[in-house]
């Protein structure tokens, strides 16, 4: 398979690099090649020996940036006979990854989780009602009779209330916000099964949510997002404390 960069020959992709912090350097021309849109998701990288040649450094240069590029995130190396470096699809990965060792390591507490909850989702959910359509609102009452059913028959539901808010997410229109949300998805599942709720609980959120979907459909935006705001506020007084918000 070729590689699917182009190159002009008097303009080459990349330049020789000098000794100190080279696979650095490496990370940051390809990191300016994507931001010149020389490089395009699902392009395919040079292949090692092209790179060793094209930069003029080792191999161990080339592959630890690399590695650098994976866990940022920003390339995908695939096996295989078409396998390669390919340059990423943009995604939340490096994001929520962050968000759930900053967790992990105490430097987020669950009042700092909230607070961005209160700054961002009512206001999704506002944008959501003035911009959402007709799939929007069917996609959120289906996702809302799901969780119904799973409540019927005991099973888990704390996946598709996260989910229901990334479905509000993705009406706002807004596509920071859909990666924002996305990122904190595995970080509030966990909180969620860290406890057992009643089903009195779960009836009570799912009560929250046809609210919020009413107000979207009937394109109330100021409903929408104090029903939100309130939401937010009841889940966090389950969940912990209650700081002044």
């Amino acid at each position: 398979m070729k590689p699917s960069y182009r190159m002009e020959e008097s303009k080459p992709l990349f330049q020789t690099l000098p000794r100190r912090r080279i696979y650095e350097a490496i990370v940051s021309q390809i990191k300016e090649a994507v931001f010149r849109r020389e490089l395009k998701p699902g392009d395919r990288l040079p292949s090692e020996k092209e790179m060793m040649r094209m930069f003029g450094v080792s191999n161990m240069a080339v592959r630890e940036a690399m590695r650098t590029l994976e866990q940022q995130g920003l390339i995908q190396v695939r096996k295989g006979s078409r396998g390669g470096c390919f340059i990423s699809e943009v995604n939340n990965d490096a994001l929520t990854s962050f968000f759930n060792l900053a967790m992990v390591q105490g430097k987020v507490r669950l009042n700092d989780l909230t607070e961005i909850r209160l700054m961002v989702e009512p206001e999704l959910t506002r944008l959501a009602a003035i911009r959402g359509n007709a799939d929007d609102v069917r996609a959120l009452e289906k996702m809302h009779d799901q969780a119904e059913r799973l409540i019927s028959v005991g099973s888990p539901v704390s996946g598709a209330n996260i989910d229901f808010h990334g479905r509000l997410a993705l009406a706002s229109g807004n596509h920071l916000a859909i990666m924002l949300a996305g990122s904190l998805r595995d970080l509030l599942l966990e909180l969620m099964n860290a406890r057992t709720e009643s089903k009195k609980a779960q009836v009570e959120v799912q009560k929250h949510h046809a609210r919020i979907i009413e107000a979207v459909k009937k394109r109330d935006a100021e409903e929408a997002r104090d029903e939100m705001r309130q939401h937010i506020l009841w889940l966090h007084s389950r969940l912990g404390d209650r700081p002044k918000f």
